[in-house]
């Protein structure tokens, strides 16, 4: 049960966006949205509870000084260096 509940989840959830693409409804477009707008939500909290994650494992090995130390002290350098590139330059949206 653990594994199919998510599974018929997936199933029911892809097989009405793609029903919804090729004949279109505007309560379905409406559903699609927020669809969308939750899956926007739940990337970012995601995003955030993995980067704390490998930043929490990643400290722990620095401190318990594992094998490959050093690859761990990598990691978060360029961890932190793309965040403060991002955070620097901003985004270019005009671009493309």
């Amino acid at each position: 049960m653990q594994r199919e509940l998510p599974r018929l989840i997936t199933l029911v959830t892809g097989m009405f966006m793609a029903i919804q693409y090729f004949i279109p409804h505007k309560h379905s477009e409406q559903f699609y949205q927020t669809s969308l707008d939750w899956l926007i939500i739940v990337g970012i909290f995601s995003i955030v509870l993995g980067i704390a994650s490998l930043v929490n494992l990643h400290v722990n090995k620095i401190q318990r000084r594992d094998a490959g130390t050093k690859y761990s002290y990598i990691l978060l350098a360029g961890l932190l260096y793309m965040i403060l590139s991002a955070i620097l330059t901003g985004t270019d949206q005009q671009s493309f």
